[in-house]
């Protein structure tokens, strides 16, 4: 992954219910993005809605890779 990727959000699973009893699934964004850096683990990605949001790189699949 590099800059200039653009980018969607895996599947991540919480635990919620009593306990953490029972497994959710969440997204922290939908759609695409476009990964404007990366630093050590975290990526800084500019969403379709034009915000900016840090992520952990590991949260994130690449669908289409830049030259």
């Amino acid at each position: 992954m590099k800059p200039g990727d653009v980018v969607r959000c895996k599947e991540l699973i919480k635990p919620s219910g009593v306990m953490g009893s029972t497994l959710k699934k969440y997204k922290v964004f939908n759609g695409v993005a476009i990964v404007l850096k990366i630093e050590k683990n975290i990526a800084t990605v500019m969403l379709s809605s034009s915000s900016i949001l840090s992520i952990k790189v590991n949260f994130l699949e690449v669908v289409c890779e830049s030259r």
